[in-house]
């Protein structure tokens, strides 16, 4: 879980550097609010499972990151495509 949790940082981290190492994909503030959502998505993951009580790790793995790459793929699309 520590290492999930580690990896989910570095991949925010990663997709809240993309407007600066992209700007010519102009993605703007709806690209924001997708990084914002996508961070509370990841918070609750990481809530949702500790290592006493596994049961709810198919809610958090495949659920939430499902929302969570299609959603943001989504968001980014729409944000790129409206500049």
């Amino acid at each position: 879980l520590r290492l999930a949790a580690v990896l989910h940082l570095a991949m925010w981290l990663v997709l809240a550097a993309i407007p600066m190492m992209q700007p010519e994909l102009n993605l703007g503030a709806i690209y924001y609010i997708g990084l914002i959502a996508v961070a509370v998505l990841l918070i609750r993951q990481h809530w949702i499972v500790n290592p006493k009580d596994l049961s709810r790790v198919n809610e958090a793995f495949f659920t939430l990151n499902a929302i969570i790459s299609f959603g943001f793929t989504l968001i980014a699309a729409v944000d790129s495509c409206l500049r």
